[in-house]
């Protein structure tokens, strides 16, 4: 998270590709203001669900190794959500590391 005068202004999920079941197992790590906002009709919950979706929609590219996966799940859940798509927040050098950024407007309580 990236915190500015205001408050938050972005939130970053990073994930150990390889052993990823699904982006919803993020929420585990979620900060303690979303925590506890992770259900249904929260914009949170909403991602984590359209994340999941996305990633089951690229479950073709999961034969070419879990990063191919994270980046076509990535590029799909940009086009519905204000995904940060430009350095050094955001783009495929991150998405490859298993980061995908977005602000936080997108997922505050």
């Amino acid at each position: 998270m990236a915190l500015g005068r205001e408050g938050p202004r972005t939130i970053t999920f990073s994930a150990h590709l390889p052993s990823l079941p699904r982006p919803s197992e993020l929420a585990e790590r979620l900060p303690k203001t979303l925590i506890h906002r992770n259900v249904p009709g929260e914009g949170v919950h909403a991602l984590l669900t359209d994340f999941d979706r996305c990633w089951a929609a690229s479950a073709a590219q999961s034969v070419f190794g879990p990063r191919q996966r994270w980046l076509a799940s990535v590029e799909a859940l940009a086009r519905s959500w204000p995904v940060i798509t430009r350095p050094p927040a955001g783009g495929r050098t991150r998405w490859r590391l298993g980061e995908v950024t977005l602000p936080w407007s997108a997922v505050a309580p």
